[in-house]
Parts: structure tokens; C-alpha cells; sequence
């Protein structure tokens, strides 16, 4: 069956136009005339020449990168929604981005700056720790597999959020390989060391692969620029990669991935640590003192209304604009309106996320990185929120108790106990992150004649004090621009000491 536009798949899709093809499939934008919403279906190529058996183990792959994906809810991960065959060849059914591959933007744009880079590396390596917490492996982290979402339209579209796409050769651990034997599955200037050996792949062969992506991204070129498959794949082997020139302050991180023995290469927390450092250091100091909390006045207010406490979650995906005309007040989980009742939103006003980040001080004696310009104001004694003027998005932390050990109870409860106007989309399953059990929310709310919010949170556990991060936009204005920031004050911030 040959496929043009308007095909339509599975009694459903309708096929709009190619995205683009690559080595294991077409990419085709297509409209759900069920649901009335654009996706992305990716169908595989199967290369003349193959045998049966060859052409059966493509088919496999294929199916596996929907099992694998589709077990996995994390915003920096492309969301599987659906997969069929059509005549025979496996169909994968994606959200749809509109984004460009990192690996076309170093190419047109030139190097990122370390700071840049670090943040993309944030999202990445949360996206990446939430698939090894479910026993995912990726296998090839690339710059093309790495997409930057659009927001805007012609010259006005920016980068925002930060997805990794295309677990076509994941492996599931405890799943029977489906390569033959000597067979390397992956792009020869961004394999482990490890794997061109022959060995096994493991969460670290990622982040390897993660340390030569972001190494591309602030020297325009990879680690081992050379010529042939062989050639790199000898060098990748032998080889020190090549000292970088631009990377700065990211230079640690680089240096720690890139390390060729297995148990002497950076963990996935101690290069969440160097990213946090990277993006500290790019702060500017503050112009005056921010206000400070005394430490010993925080953590104790439980919520007026008398219902189990609740506590504010930290999101740390892409995907985070949401300006708060939200009044849920719940032990200690506030979402207020902004000031004045009403948030204004220009059309065309530029976003302050993009500004700073500059050090302040949080709820009992935390300390975390917040973007320059947005006001600091403390609603209760456990929770201070940080509002951008022009939108009314805000960033919020809170100390509160939960009530519950489980951040995913926690959230549950909240669904239960949340007024009509808001509404839970997802929540994501306890992963480990920073080396805290973490989980992650979505929402939405409209409230009154006020807009829809959107709205991502996470909740966690550090130091014995339970957290919860929010950041809550405009629907209208929602973008991962948001999520970088959600993500920035998960990575930056200091727990409260016991």
C-alpha cells in the first residue's frame, strides 16, 4: 500500500503531509477524524534485500517502541497514543510538535551556550532517569532524536519544550534481544564505549550518549568527528574525545559522561547536580537581597479548612505555563489568583521566563533559582510564590505536609478532593529523581469567567520534608518555556536542613 495524502489509516487517520523520513520510518502529520485532533504516525521502511525473518524483526522493533514508549508519562517523552498494522507495516500513533531536531539546529543555528545546553541536558536527563526508574533503555540518544517543541508562529516561534523521541531500538530489560548477534543497534558517534564492545547496554551506555548529545550542542560538532563508521567507532573505543572549547562551565559534566570505564562514569545524579551548578552559575547575582523567610517560623500551618494537608508538587518536565486564577486551598496547596483578580495577558507580550535565573530564598529555609523580575509574595507561612508580571504565571513552592507518605497519593487526593473546575489530566507513576521519590501532575482549571489554567506540579521527598512545586499559566500562553522552569527550580533547590 502506498501512502500519499489523504490515506486514511485505520479507519481513523487521515494522512495531511511528511514530516520527514529517517532510517527506520516516515514521520506523516495526520488528522484523528474521530477525535478531531493532529498526531504524528510513524510507519517503518523495510530496505530491500531482507529476509522474512529480517523483515519480522523490524516489525518487532517497531512494536516494542510502542510498548516501551506508551508505559512512560514524563513531558521531556513523546506520548504514544495509539499503535496498528496497515497491510502489514506497524503504525505508531504520536502526540504531534511542532519542532525542529536538535541536531538541525546546531546545524543552522551554530553551538548553544553552556547554559542553554545545561537546560535542554535537565529535561533530557529527567526523561531519561523516569524511563531507567521503569527499566527503559533508550540506545540511542541522539541530537536528531532530541526535538525543541515551537511556540509562536514564522520569526515570533521559539524553542520550548524539550522531547526525546524515537525509542525504535529501546530495549526493555528482561526482554529478549532483537538483534542478531555482532550487531550494534545506534549512531556510531554517540554509542557507549561499552556497547561498541559488545557488552550489554545499561542506564549509564544513556548517559553517555546524553554526554556526547549535549557536547555536540555547545561545539558544533561530536566528541569523535570522524570520517567512517569504523573509524569512529575504533575512536569511541580508544579514544579520549576530543577536549571542547566552548563548553565552560558545562566542561565537568561533559568530562564525567564521557568517561569510558562504566563504574567510573558520572551518575545520572551527580550529572543533575552539574547541570543545576551550570545553571547557577548563569544566574546573575541579584540586584538587592531577595526577601527571606526567618527559618525557624516555616514549616507548620495546616490548612484551614481542616482537610489533610496538602502540599505544592514540583513538575520537572517540558511543559509548564500556567497563570493562576486557580483558589485551591488545601493544607498548605495554594494556587491564588493574582493580583487584583485578573490577569491581563497582552498578545505579543514577551515571556520573563526566558529571564534570569537569579538565587532566592524559598519556604523554610529552602533556597532555589527563580527567573529575574517575577515577584516574590509569601501566601501562607509554608508557601511563596513567584508571579511574571506580564502573564500571571506563577512558580510556587510549599513545605506542607501531605498527610500521606506517597507523592502519588497525594495527588490523588487532591484530585478527589479538587473543586468541579479543575481537572486532572495525568499523573505520572513515583519515580526517582535527584535521588527523591517524586511524581508529577497535570491539570486544568477555569474558574468563574476567568481563563482556563494550565497547570503542572511535582511532589517529593528530600531531607525527611516533603515538597511540592507548581507553576500554573494561561492556558492561552502554556508552553514548556514553562516546564524549563519548573525543571530549573526542581534541579536548584537546597532542601531545608533537619
Amino acid at each position: 500500500m502506498q501512502l500519499r495524502e489523504n490515506t486514511i489509516l485505520a479507519g481513523r487517520y487521515r494522512l495531511l503531509s511528511r514530516i520527514g523520513d529517517g532510517g527506520m520510518g516516515t514521520v506523516w502529520r495526520a488528522l484523528d477524524e474521530r477525535l478531531g485532533r493532529e498526531v504524528a504516525i510513524k510507519t517503518v521502511h523495510f530496505p530491500p534485500g531482507l529476509t522474512t525473518a529480517e523483515r519480522q524483526e523490524l516489525h518487532e522493533r517497531m512494536l516494542r517502541e510502542a510498548r516501551s514508549a506508551a508505559r512512560l508519562s514524563h513531558p521531556g517523552i513523546v506520548t504514544v497514543h495509539d499503535a496498528f498494522e496497515e497491510a502489514g507495516r506497524p503504525c505508531i500513533v504520536m502526540e504531534f510538535l511542532q519542532a525542529r531536531p536538535l541536531h538541525d539546529i546546531i546545524r543552522t543555528d551554530g553551538r548553544m551556550s553552556p547554559a542553554r545546553a545545561a537546560e535542554i541536558g535537565v529535561t533530557m536527563l529527567s526523561a531519561l532517569r523516569v524511563a531507567h526508574a521503569a527499566g527503559i533503555l533508550h540506545r540511542d540518544v541522539k541530537p536528531p532524536n532530541v526535538l525543541l517543541s515551537l511556540t509562536g508562529s514564522g520569526g515570533a516561534a521559539t524553542a520550548s519544550r524539550v522531547v526525546i523521541t524515537d525509542f525504535g531500538i529501546a530495549a526493555i530489560e528482561g526482554e529478549q534481544a532483537l538483534t542478531r548477534t555482532g550487531m550494534v543497534l545506534g549512531s556510531p558517534p554517540f554509542i557507549a564505549p561499552e556497547r561498541v564492545a559488545g557488552e550489554w547496554a545499561s542506564p549509564a551506555s544513556d548517559l553517555w550518549s546524553l554526554g556526547a548529545t549535549l557536547y555536540t550542542a555547545v561545539e558544533g560538532r561530536p566528541p569523535y568527528p570522524h570520517g567512517g563508521v569504523m573509524e569512529t567507532l575504533q575512536a569511541v573505543l580508544d579514544d579520549e574525545p576530543e577536549p571542547p572549547r566552548h563548553a565552560g562551565p558545562l566542561t565537568p559534566v561533559l568530562k564525567g559522561l564521557l568517561t569510558k570505564d562504566v563504574a567510573l562514569r558520572m551518575s545520572a545524579e551527580q550529572a543533575a547536580e552539574g547541570l543545576a551548578q551550570v545553571l547557577r552559575q548563569a544566574a546573575p547575582p541579584p540586584s538587592s537581597p531577595p526577601a527571606t523567610a526567618v527559618p525557624g517560623d516555616l514549616p507548620e500551618a495546616a490548612p484551614e479548612t481542616g482537610r489533610t494537608p496538602w502540599t505544592r508538587r514540583t513538575w520537572k518536565t517540558p511543559a509548564l505555563a500556567v497563570s493562576t486564577v486557580l483558589a485551591v486551598v488545601w493544607a498548605g496547596f495554594v494556587v491564588l489568583h493574582p493580583p487584583g483578580g485578573k490577569a491581563r495577558v497582552r498578545a505579543g507580550a514577551p515571556s520573563t521566563v526566558a529571564a534570569g535565573p537569579r538565587p532566592a530564598n524559598g519556604p523554610g529555609g529552602t533556597a532555589l533559582a527563580v527567573p529575574d523580575g517575577w515577584r516574590r509574595e509569601a501566601p501562607t507561612s509554608v508557601s511563596v510564590r513567584w508571579s511574571e508580571p506580564d502573564t500571571g504565571a506563577y512558580l510556587q513552592v510549599s513545605t506542607a505536609g501531605w498527610g500521606v507518605p506517597d507523592p502519588v497519593e497525594h495527588w490523588r487526593r487532591f484530585q478527589r478532593s479538587a473543586s468541579p473546575a479543575v481537572r486532572v489530566l495525568r499523573w505520572s507513576r513515583p519515580f526517582l529523581a535527584r535521588g527523591w521519590t517524586t511524581a508529577d501532575i497535570e491539570f486544568t482549571s477555569a474558574r468563574g469567567s476567568h481563563r482556563r489554567r494550565h497547570g503542572h506540579g511535582r511532589a517529593f521527598t528530600a531531607s525527611g520534608h516533603q515538597y511540592t512545586i507548581l507553576v500554573v499559566a494561561p492556558a492561552a500562553r502554556w508552553s514548556g518555556r514553562y516546564i524549563t522552569l519548573l525543571d530549573r527550580a526542581f534541579q536548584t533547590l537546597q532542601p531545608a536542613r533537619l
